[in-house]
């Protein structure tokens, strides 16, 4: 049985050394905080590529989640996905989403910034793949487009927290060694996925406009791709 009153946290799971999902920590923070802020349960679930209870375990996500009084959630059946229409979508106009982002009060999107074989970086909007059951049909169908499609779905995330401490440069998603991994200490916190993702492509060395699902997306008005046209709060500490 879901409750109403929730907050929901989304995460990419895998491999922490290898800077390959979110840092735990990080994970059991924004938990926390969303208990400081009055949240009456918090949940936090992946579909992963492999099996979950493996990957939630040795992502260290898991228990830090457990930790901080929250709760993981399986992303594993197809029976916990719900179809939806993507009414803007040019490739996709159907996806079938995990039901807790249907019933959320507040979603949080909590990627972490890495290299990826298919798209060159998986941030914010890229990591809405973990939100879905059907991605095979991305993979098939103009992967980029796909991506930006999803990103004007009603239902965006209110917050976006990108972790760019451990960024792995290359031989992503999962990464070989950690020598693939550069260390940056950095994290960009937006409510615009577009704005976001295009401040961690230049963090990362990349132009915004050479990834194009960004680019994609930012002409389908779901966010802005113009860094030097917002009002950007740098803190260093």
């Amino acid at each position: 049985m879901l409750r109403k009153t929730r907050r929901l946290l989304l995460n990419r799971i895998l491999i922490p050394e290898l800077g390959a999902n979110t840092n735990p920590k990080l994970v059991g923070r924004v938990v926390q905080h969303c208990f400081d802020a009055g949240a009456k349960e918090v949940y936090v679930f992946d579909h992963t590529c492999d099996d979950w209870r493996r990957c939630y375990a040795n992502s260290g996500i898991e228990r830090a989640v457990k930790e901080a009084k929250g709760t993981m959630v399986p992303g594993n059946s197809e029976s916990f996905y719900k179809e939806v229409e993507v009414k803007k979508g040019k490739k996709l106009t159907k996806a079938k989403v995990h039901e807790l982002i249907l019933d959320c009060d507040v979603f949080i999107n909590v990627p972490i910034l890495k290299h990826h074989s298919s798209t060159r970086l998986t941030i914010n909007m890229k990591n809405l793949m973990g939100i879905v059951w059907d991605r095979g049909y991305w993979h098939r169908n103009n992967l980029h487009q796909c991506i930006a499609d999803f990103a004007t779905y009603d239902r965006k995330p209110d917050l976006n927290i990108v972790d760019a401490y451990y960024v792995m440069m290359r031989n992503g998603p999962r990464g070989v060694s950690k020598a693939d991994v550069s260390t940056m200490k950095s994290q960009i916190i937006s409510t615009d996925m577009v704005a976001a993702d295009a401040a961690a492509a230049k963090l990362f060395g990349a132009e915004p406009d050479t990834i194009p699902y960004i680019k994609y997306a930012a002409e389908m008005s779901v966010g802005r791709i113009d860094l030097n046209s917002l009002q950007i709060k740098r803190i260093i500490l």
